[in-house]
This record gives structure tokens, sequence and C-alpha cells, in this order.
């Protein structure tokens, strides 16, 4: 467990070095502006809902997990359509919490946190019942948060044009593919545990 860091966050790391905070987020938020723009389409990437695939297949890359707040807050979001993948909540939780235990992926590294190595973390049920209530979840790890802070404003008024769930993703490889986009390959996933 947490034995790697990924190819990209070791980069994010070195630019950070070597250009500070701020300008690495500038640079970062150019390059979403621009694929946004370009297709006329953001897609708001909530963590463990089919997003890198997606991601992958409209931008040629990962563009990160933001909410549509922080895209409205860089871009008019009337020049473009919003979407985003919601999944069932709990398999979205199990799908983070092995996640988390296995330290991300070649892609995309969790922040390592000491907790996630303390005995709350030794199984889900653990995790779900000790460790998760416990937390604000508007401050911890992208990853736990709640699919309602990508997809809607503060007020929890739903901001993104369109929805799909993971679970039918049929309807959205078909949106997509009427907008000329397609197929999708599955990317990002990690081997299901036994359930605790």
């Amino acid at each position: 467990m947490w034995e790697h860091e990924s190819k990209h966050y070791k980069r994010k790391r070195a630019l950070q070095r070597v250009l500070g905070h701020a300008p690495l987020e500038w640079i970062i938020w150019r390059i979403r502006r621009r694929n946004y723009a370009k297709h006329g389409l953001a897609f708001v990437h909530i963590p463990k809902a089919a997003g890198s695939s997606i991601s992958t297949l409209l931008y040629g890359r990962r563009l990160g997990h933001v909410s549509v707040e922080e895209i409205a807050a860089k871009m008019d979001l009337r020049a473009i359509e919003t979407f985003a993948i919601l999944r069932d909540p709990y398999d979205r939780i199990e799908s983070a919490y092995r996640y988390i235990c296995s330290g991300g992926t070649a892609e995309g590294a969790v922040s390592y946190r000491p907790e996630y190595s303390s005995p709350k973390f030794l199984d889900f049920q653990t995790f779900i019942l000790d460790w998760l209530p416990g937390q604000d979840l508007s401050i911890v790890d992208p990853i736990l948060r709640q699919q309602t802070a990508y997809v809607c404003d503060r007020s929890g008024d739903l901001v993104v044009n369109r929805l799909f769930c993971v679970e039918y993703i049929g309807l959205a490889e078909e949106w997509l593919a009427a907008r000329g986009f397609g197929p999708l390959r599955k990317r990002n996933s990690n081997a299901k545990s036994t359930k605790s």
C-alpha cells in the first residue's frame, strides 16, 4: 500500500517546486478552459464514476476533479454544455475505499493521510461506521466528497445541464456518440475486494 506515486503526481509536484502552486493552477485551468471551449462541452468529473474514461474520450487526458462551481468561476457556463456521470452512492464509496487502500493507480494518486493506514481503514465496515461519519466531507480527499458537491451550487441547486448514471452508461455513450465521440474504453478500475 502506498508504494507508488503516479507519473502525473510526480510531474505535478516537480512543477509546483519550480513554479509554485498559483502558476501551476493557472496553467491547469488554461488547459481545462481550452478543452472545454474547443468541444463546447465541460465534463464534471466526479471521482469513481467513470470519469477517467469520459475525460480521456473527450479531451485525450484527465482534467482532474473539479466541481461545476469551480468551472463557473473560471468561464461562462452559458457558452458550453455541462454534464456529469453519477454512481450509486454505496458502490461509489466502496470503490473509493478500495482505491484509497490501494494508494490509487499508476495514473491517479490519492494524497496520503496517516489515518489511511490506521485501524479504521482495515475493513470497509469499520471505515463506513467508525471513520467516515466523523469527517467533514467538504475538506476530505476529493474522492470522498459527496456527488452533489460536484454538480450543485452551494445552495443545493443543480447546475449541470445533463446527468447520467454510470449504471446506465450506454445512455451517456449514445449521447456522446451523437456529438462525435466514442466509444468509451474502461480506465482507472481497481479489482473488487471482498466486501466486509
